[in-house]
């Protein structure tokens, strides 16, 4: 069986949750002989149909600050992953929280598919209605890093939508400079290019993975925003860590690094199983003064 058939059998699979509850309720009243076996049954497929249908659904809002010395306030979003997990109507509410929030700009951390099941016009579709400018960068999944080679339908989609894809480019928003950088697993970042600003350009760096942050030139990025770690997406103690794809100890919120102070937020989308777990989706404020 392919991997993507797996996936999609994992998928719909896991409907099967709702009639297993409701046989081992119905065999815990005939039955009361090793209750303490169908309670833990129960409450293991209560836990399961949470991480599956429930909390991948909440969309949550947090304010982080720092204070870099310039104002912003910025909307972070990552790893959206549209395609086989996550469809338009949930995009359509992630653009409904974000409407209503008290933000200048909308920036997006990469990583936009997973496993993509339709043409990604109609997939980022919603993201016309974004009413903040949005801009993002490419991750390891919109690269083939894993993922079908799809940059220029990703391009094309979002320009259509109204996002700008910036990737080792560096524009003029408001009170600082915000950098775009590509993937670090595709080999695709132009770091250097961070050598060409200087201290007064009040710089904020836009990258997939927290990773690539140590690689900059000391001095230069005072705010990185990153995404990628998903925070463990399925967040258990002491176990989730393993489940984080860097090398450095990172994880989700502020991580101070010798050349820049790196946010990194967990995300609101999800790969490999279509389950979160004490991590749901989030849309992080980035508010600095």
């Amino acid at each position: 069986m392919e991997l993507i058939h797996l996936k999609q059998a994992i998928y719909y699979g896991s409907y099967l949750a709702f009639p297993f509850v409701a046989y081992v309720a119905y065999r815990l009243k005939r039955d009361s002989r090793r209750r303490w076996i169908g309670v833990l049954l129960l409450c293991s497929a209560l836990v399961f149909i949470w991480a599956r249908f429930v909390e991948p659904q909440i969309i949550t809002v947090e304010e982080h600050r720092a204070s870099p010395g310039f104002p912003a306030r910025i909307a972070l979003i990552s790893d959206v992953h549209m395609g086989l997990y996550k469809g338009e109507g949930f995009l359509r509410r992630l653009v409904e929280r974000l409407n209503a929030l008290d933000v200048e700009v909308v920036l997006i951390a990469g990583d936009l598919i997973y496993e993509p099941d339709r043409p990604l016009a109609e997939l980022f579709a919603p993201f016309r209605n974004l009413r903040h400018k949005a801009y993002a960068v490419r991750g390891n999944h919109d690269s083939e890093m894993p993922g079908p080679p799809v940059e220029r339908e990703l391009r094309e989609a979002l320009a259509a939508a109204g996002v700008r894809l910036i990737e080792n480019e560096a524009l003029s928003i408001g009170a600082y400079t915000l950098v775009g950088l590509g993937d670090l697993w595709a080999g695709n970042d132009k770091v250097e290019m961070l050598k060409a600003l200087g201290a007064s350009d009040n710089v904020v760096v836009l990258i997939h993975n927290p990773d690539l942050a140590a690689k900059f030139p000391p001095g230069i990025a005072d705010v990185t925003l990153a995404g990628h770690t998903h925070g463990g997406q399925i967040r258990i103690p002491w176990l989730y860590r393993a489940a984080i794809p860097t090398n450095l100890p990172f994880d989700r919120g502020w991580h101070d690094l010798p050349g820049t102070r790196v946010f990194v937020t967990s995300g609101v989308g999800e790969i490999g199983l279509p389950m979160r777990f004490l991590v749901p989706p989030v849309i992080d404020v980035i508010v600095l003064n």
